[in-house]
């Protein structure tokens, strides 16, 4: 059977004279989660017209775990992936196949509230020469809830898909979308959501645990030599130094 092929997030574009939203969120493990976030989606004032979940689960967990939202909501659709792509190659495919001009992504243990995504819509449009902006939670996090704007990604060529499977891919966006286009981030106030933070860390087997320290810290050693420090504390403008 045909996969229909959609992300999991919002995505919001011009089709005539409407404006379409799809809200679309990757996921790994955190299924229970990623079920909360759909329905909460769908419990929206400004409910998205698609809702699309990456499974990354690589053995179609996921897509089991979940396929009851696909038959009971005909706008809900789940992309299963035979691997984990990651988080950088996950959100870069979720562009690539989406030619539009706003998309906003979620993670998969994020709620939103009624009124987020109309806020995040309202928002992208008054802040349009903005390349990123972003919901506001609990827990302070650029990437839980955002909207990259496709002309940024096309611009400067998404996210590094080197730092794998996750963590600092967000932070090397921020820097060089603030070292080469001088914008920060925009934070929308009145995007308001509940985020549980390293669910999928709660997921992890001891095995997957001393794998994920691991490739933390070959991460942040590639983030080292790619910008001269930690985040905040950067040295190069250009990166490697070339």
């Amino acid at each position: 059977m045909k996969q229909r092929l959609i992300p999991l997030f919002f995505v919001i574009f011009k089709d005539h004279m409407r404006d379409y939203i799809y809200y679309a969120l990757p996921t790994y493990k955190s299924f229970e989660h990623a079920r909360a976030g759909v329905l909460a989606a769908l419990a929206s004032t400004r409910m998205p017209d698609k809702i699309i979940i990456v499974d990354n689960s690589g053995d179609g967990s996921g897509t089991r775990a979940l396929h009851d939202l696909t038959t009971s909501h005909a706008d809900v659709y789940i992309w299963p992936q035979t691997y984990n792509l990651g988080v950088a190659r996950a959100w870069n495919l979720i562009h690539r196949q989406l030619d539009t001009d706003y998309i906003i992504i979620a993670n998969d243990d994020v709620a939103v509230h009624p009124e987020t995504i109309e806020a995040l819509y309202y928002g992208a449009k008054e802040h349009n020469d903005s390349p990123i902006i972003y919901g506001n939670g609990a827990i302070a996090n650029v990437y839980s809830l955002f909207v990259l704007r496709q002309w940024a990604f096309q611009k400067y060529g998404g996210f590094d898909e080197q730092f794998y499977p996750a963590y600092f891919e967000d932070n090397d966006m921020v820097y060089r979308l603030h070292t080469l286009e001088k914008h920060a981030p925009i934070n929308i106030e009145r995007a308001t959501y509940n985020h549980v933070g390293s669910s999928t860390l709660q997921k992890y087997t001891a095995e997957e645990m001393s794998m994920h320290h691991t490739t933390f810290q070959a991460n942040q050693a590639y983030y080292i030599r790619k910008w001269g420090g930690l985040p905040t504390q950067e040295v190069f403008t250009r990166p490697f130094n070339i």
